[in-house]
């Protein structure tokens, strides 16, 4: 029983010494912030991550949108009836043809009776307002679109006639006038026509009035 109660003091001695030793340095380890646990090696950051972290984040470029010339109408119309002026077939285009054709002949003969109906009218309007003027109005003949004016009065009357006429061979108008002592025929437009006519008519009445002035004056 000795020797076990020795045995006990010695281990309870050794203890206490080593607690007088290691316990000051654990205190003073760690009130100057250190560690009594030796420093784990750590490992170093691989490359690839910190050129991850590191990377630049470029900015978003605004892509501008490119405006697109406004097409040129003018351009578009006149290319349009270009278009449109080929495309019709030929049967469309020859019948348009007629048809032009059927007006322009139409507007020659309506053209015919008008002129020659104002020429009449205007003989039948100075007339009435001078009535000797019908003795030089030998004949209007409508349904041949003839006036017969004669020149004067005496014996040979009838062979002094100025002829106004209007012809219409193979359907193409012509204005004729034939004054006294010519052979031929002049063609002349339809203003032509009825101005030659009234000229005419001017020449009579300015006689007519100068034959009434002198029967006044020789009466007096």
């Amino acid at each position: 029983m000795a020797v076990a109660k020795t045995s006990i003091t010695l281990i309870r001695k050794r203890f206490v010494d080593t607690l007088d030793k290691e316990v000051p340095f654990c205190l003073a380890a760690t009130a100057s912030g250190g560690s009594i646990f030796p420093a784990m090696p750590t490992k170093p950051a691989s490359k690839k991550s910190i050129a991850s972290k590191t990377k630049l984040i470029k900015p978003v470029e605004k892509k501008t949108a490119v405006k697109k010339a406004a097409p040129d109408k003018g351009e578009g119309l006149r290319v349009l009836k270009q278009v449109l002026h080929l495309s019709p077939s030929g049967k469309k285009a020859a019948s348009d043809k007629v048809e032009h054709l059927v007006r322009d002949y139409l507007a020659k003969l309506r053209e015919v009776d008008l002129t020659f109906e104002n020429g009449a009218a205007v003989i039948e309007k100075y007339r009435s307002k001078y009535p000797e003027l019908s003795n030089h109005i030998r004949r209007i003949v409508p349904e041949e679109r003839l006036i017969e004016i004669r020149q004067n009065q005496g014996d040979d009357a009838d062979l002094r006639l100025h002829l106004f006429a209007i012809r219409i061979p193979d359907d193409d108008a012509l204005y004729e006038v034939t004054l006294s002592g010519e052979e031929k025929p002049q063609k002349m437009k339809p203003s032509e026509w009825l101005s030659l006519l009234h000229e005419t008519l001017a020449r009579l009445i300015a006689r007519i009035i100068y034959a009434r002035e002198s029967r006044t004056l020789g009466a007096n």
